[in-house]
């Protein structure tokens, strides 16, 4: 049986070292109560949106960056980070789900815990391998759900964000302005150019904003048609839509020409990207155009504000189209080498191999809930992660799968032990619960069994690391 390998982008080349600088802090120092964080209200932030998950409210603080791993009506799963900080270990986890969805997780340790209005707030610190990284978990539980923010740091960053991440889950002590029945608050724009295009007079390359539809990132896909009666756009014709946007997002804007109408007139739809003020954002901040797609590359992303896309043709053709606005983090699940000194280094797009003389784990972050089935299975609903509405090429093993996972350290297969953190998370270690040892090159990969439109082959992948 030939099995095809699908190496995740992400370990080209061979060695990038992280400078022991970026250690967190192992001290426990004693984290200001809520009387002494009082003092420190000028570090907390105002919310730039608001999530309504399972009648629970979360906000977002304004500069925070944003990675959803999930989100619907009754789940979400997300990390956010502070303007500045090093997003290998200053972080905060958002889980929100049902009562059975959200459970503990095992490798952090509470040292206190007191209450807060309707919040349970706990400061310890992170238990695996030798990271003593400190933790600051907010929980908030309702009769069928429950809300848990998770803040990792050092002392220095518990104490400067305590008030931030307790009034994310308490949105009570926000104004009123912002508290209306069933209204989640508008994105703020967080740079110059989209904050001064307050005026909807101003147009986005000669069609007026007004004419835009509105749309939003992982909805649809939004069915449409163009043809001659649209506005006249370059050498055809457009339409406009417009959706909001949270830093840090990686989004992929796909307009998806119909097979029929491909068929016809051969290939037909050109895409852009606007900022509110008009001015082009197709090729900013790493987002690279593809004539029907406009994809994020890398870690920098546009600000948070409203975009606009224009979907148009050329050569004056007409046709059919659908159009969504992926983000990529919720469609491709994650990994990360977690080193011993609890820092966590993204593996799917690093630049180069992730290396740190350090024993480590394996931290996957899916973007569903998982069960740990077995020794070394896990089963969750894997999204079509190859960006497509429904010309969809090969078989990526998407939907509900259970798949074995298996480690080589240094090409020699290692017995595994898989630790399911909160709802949508696993680690992976070595079997008697240490860490994947120093100076090796760990491979892990999936197996996900035969391709059913290539009978007699398989598929999978492989990503790898080094703790040299």
């Amino acid at each position: 049986m030939t099995f095809v390998i699908l190496v995740i982008a992400g370990w080209i080349g061979y060695v990038k070292l992280f400078s022991p600088s970026s250690k967190p802090e192992s001290d426990t120092s004693i984290v200001p109560t809520e009387s002494q964080s009082n003092s420190q209200v000028g570090d907390q932030k105002n919310m730039s949106k608001y999530f309504d998950i399972n009648n629970i409210r979360v906000g977002i603080p304004e500069g925070w960056t944003i990675s959803i791993s999930n989100k619907t009506d009754k789940i979400l799963s997300a990390r956010v980070y502070p303007p500045g900080s090093d997003a290998t270990t200053t972080f905060a986890e958002i889980q929100i789900g049902s009562l059975e969805e959200v459970g503990n997780n095992s490798i952090l340790k509470f040292d206190t815990v007191e209450t807060i209005e309707d919040l349970a707030v706990r400061v310890g610190n992170e238990q695996l391998l030798q990271s003593k990284r400190l933790v600051l978990q907010v929980e908030k539980v309702t009769e069928k759900a429950k809300g848990v923010i998770t803040f990792y740091g050092n002392s220095d960053d518990i104490a400067q964000y305590r008030q931030s991440i307790i009034s994310m889950l308490n949105p009570t002590k926000e104004s009123k302005i912002n508290q209306r029945e069933g209204l989640v608050s508008k994105v703020k724009a967080q740079d110059n150019a989209t904050e001064s295009a307050v005026s909807m007079g101003v147009k986005i390359a000669s069609i007026p904003k007004s004419e835009a539809k509105e749309i939003e990132i992982m909805e649809g896909p939004y069915p449409d048609r163009i043809t001659k009666d649209d506005q006249t756009y370059k050498d055809g014709y457009a339409k406009l839509f417009k959706f909001d946007y949270l830093k840090g997002q990686r989004i992929e804007i796909l307009s998806e020409e119909n097979r029929e109408d491909l068929n016809k007139v051969g290939s037909y739809i050109r895409t852009e990207l606007y900022y509110a003020d008009g001015k082009d954002a197709t090729e900013a901040r790493n987002m690279m155009s593809g004539d029907t797609r406009i994809s994020s590359e890398g870690q920098e992303t546009l600000e948070s504000g409203t975009y606009y896309v224009i979907v148009r043709t050329f050569e004056n053709k007409e046709g059919r189209f659908l159009l969504k606005v992926f983000d990529l983090d919720q469609v491709q699940d994650l990994f990360y080498a977690k080193f011993a000194d609890g820092s966590e280094h993204l593996i799917n797009r690093a630049a180069s191999r992730i290396s740190s003389n350090q024993e480590a784990a394996i931290l996957f972050r899916f973007t569903s809930p998982i069960e740990i089935v077995g020794d070394n299975q896990i089963r969750w609903f894997r999204k079509q992660d190859n960006g497509c509405i429904s010309l969809c090429l090969g078989y990526y093993a998407y939907g509900d799968v259970t798949v074995p996972v298996s480690v080589k350290v240094n090409q020699v297969e290692t017995p595994i032990k898989i630790t399911k953190l909160f709802m949508n998370q696993a680690i992976i270690q070595p079997a008697d619960g240490r860490g994947f040892p120093a100076n090796s090159i760990i491979n892990f990969s999936w197996d996900f069994g035969e391709d059913p439109k290539n009978p007699g082959s398989s598929t999978g992948y492989t990503n790898v690391f080094s703790t040299y």
